[in-house]
């Protein structure tokens, strides 16, 4: 899987890189062979202001005939990027398993 991660309004430390794709890939293994690219961008929204709810995880995860976006937002950036890695695992396989019913009907 190629994952591409992205900061913005922070620097992109090895520690959440290294958070990210072991995150995305324990929730998207068994996926592999349908995922084409997952775009990553974290980021502080209200910068060095603080606040509730201010780190974000975009992700954006390249299917075969489907892209499927999400954003999570969370107080702390790993706890962020965990909920979107377990929100887009779970929209995977729905689509994975709509697909799947989709074919068996057009046979």
């Amino acid at each position: 899987m190629l994952i591409e991660i992205r900061a913005k309004e922070f620097t992109l430390t090895d520690g959440i890189r290294l958070h990210t794709e072991r995150r995305l890939g324990f929730a998207l293994d068994r996926f592999a062979q349908r995922i084409r690219a997952i775009r990553v961008c974290v980021g502080d929204v209200n910068g060095p202001r603080q606040g509730t709810d201010d780190k974000r995880c975009r992700l954006a995860v390249r299917l075969a005939h489907k892209l499927v976006v999400l954003e999570e937002r969370g107080a702390d950036l790993y706890e962020a990027i965990d909920r979107a890695a377990h929100r887009v695992r779970k929209m995977i396989a729905r689509a994975v398993k709509r697909g799947k019913r989709h074919q068996h009907f057009s046979e």
